[in-house]
């Protein structure tokens, strides 16, 4: 039976949303973009950190783009355009519309490096499971001539990669202390008491410095459990210093 045009866009629809790195790489490429002297910032990165294969591209061709004049950059589209040229043969979806949009998403090009960061450990993610996978592949293979000692050797290499990761990221502040709550108090599920945990959220947000004054509020005052989640996440990246904007969020 043929498909409509309504049945395509229905599954459109139900294709999942991008992980979070996806967000966080196209906002510190957004940062870079329009202030590439911002690549000083932001650490070691390389394009095989980045989860999509044209982020990584375009990545490289600013790694490798001759750094454009501060002055001149404002005013003209030249390394944009050197960059979008080096990137398309290895990229050859990349337009210059979506490097428009990669600048447009970017909440605040001051937090690129808190978003190469991300990147990095997302990378680690990903590295952390195929070294997990290949253990647990290893350990079941009845074809291997030697599968104790292939299964030891894997164990070996998952422990090397865990000992170089713990010396490649620092150690959070330890949980701030509390004080035993009161019984909580029937909630208010209302719409307007929703819009208020969303206005809250928001503004948190938007005003991260107000966060460190509301210590008194903890999750469980929340009435939508979403809005207490991201309560957790505002709280733990204003006690640990982080940069606060909606991509660190999510």
């Amino acid at each position: 039976m043929p498909h409509s045009p309504s049945d395509e866009n229905d599954d459109l629809d139900r294709l999942p949303p991008p992980p979070p790195v996806h967000y966080a790489e196209q906002s510190l490429l957004g940062a870079l973009l329009p202030e590439p002297h911002r690549l000083d910032e932001i650490g070691p990165l390389d394009p095989g950190h980045f989860s999509n294969h044209t982020h990584g591209e375009l990545f490289r061709a600013m790694r490798t783009a001759s750094a454009p004049d501060a002055e001149q950059h404002c005013t003209s589209p030249a390394w944009l355009n050197s960059v979008l040229d080096a990137a398309r043969p290895h990229a050859p979806g990349l337009t210059a519309s979506y490097l428009h949009t990669l600048i447009q998403v970017c909440p605040w090009p001051q937090h690129a490096a808190t978003y190469a960061r991300m990147i990095r450990a997302d990378h680690a993610r990903r590295s952390l499971h195929m070294h997990a996978e290949r253990l647990a592949q290893t350990a079941v293979d009845t074809t291997l001539p030697h599968r104790a000692k292939a299964t030891v050797q894997q164990a070996d290499a998952l422990a090397r990669f865990l000992d170089d990761l713990s010396g490649r990221f620092a150690s959070h502040p330890g949980s701030l202390p509390r004080t035993a709550l009161p019984p909580s108090p029937a909630r208010d599920t209302s719409e307007e008491a929703l819009d208020e945990e969303r206005l809250l959220i928001a503004t948190a947000t938007a005003y991260p410095a107000e966060t460190r004054q509301m210590r008194w509020l903890v999750a469980e005052d929340f009435a939508f459990p979403l809005h207490a989640a991201l309560w957790q996440c505002l709280a733990a990246l204003t006690h640990r210093g982080e940069a606060v904007d909606p991509i660190t969020v999510l």
